[in-house]
């Protein structure tokens, strides 16, 4: 809608690849389960840092119960978006060449919400794309190398900003 604003965009592990193979959590879905994203409990919690990251970051215990006590509390509204999205699932791709922005796509390779396939997918499908797919990274590729994702955003906005 405002492309002369966007000077470059970033998308980390986006949904959107409406032609990614199916995640593992997708297929847990398709057969019935709940999302692994949501607690109701601090060891519920724990166990989603655990599902959507290949290397859960260091949390302090303090700043850990916090955010698990925000997530709990937020359960039902998280579920209720979740399922909103879930149902409508806007693919990008049929967009795609409206966006001409350049794009840095990062991924990581051990994703088990998103499929991985979809950095590629999507790389292709947008003009101005290139996709970086992370191994040994999860779901959280900013927290779970914030210096290789600082990186290479700095140098993808680098090669864009100086030419303004």
């Amino acid at each position: 809608r405002y492309q002369r604003r966007v000077i470059t965009l970033w998308l980390l592990a986006p949904a959107g690849a409406a032609g990614a193979a199916p995640s593992d959590m997708m297929q847990r879905i398709e057969a019935g389960e709940a999302p692994p994203l949501f607690a109701r409990s601090h060891e519920q919690f724990i166990q989603v840092l655990g599902y959507v990251t290949a290397k859960p970051p260091f949390i302090p215990g303090a700043v850990r119960d916090l955010l698990a006590d925000r997530a709990i509390a937020d359960h039902d509204l998280h579920t209720r978006i979740f399922d909103e999205l879930w149902r409508e699932r806007p693919a990008l791709e049929p967009v795609a060449d409206r966006i001409q922005a350049p794009t840095l796509i990062v991924w990581g390779e051990a994703d088990r919400v998103l499929h991985p396939s979809g950095a590629k997918i999507l790389e292709k499908a947008l003009p101005t794309a290139e996709a970086n797919v992370l191994p040994g990274i999860g779901h959280l590729p900013q927290l779970e190398a914030p210096g290789e994702c600082a990186e290479l955003f700095r140098s993808f906005v680098s090669r864009f900003t100086q030419q303004r």
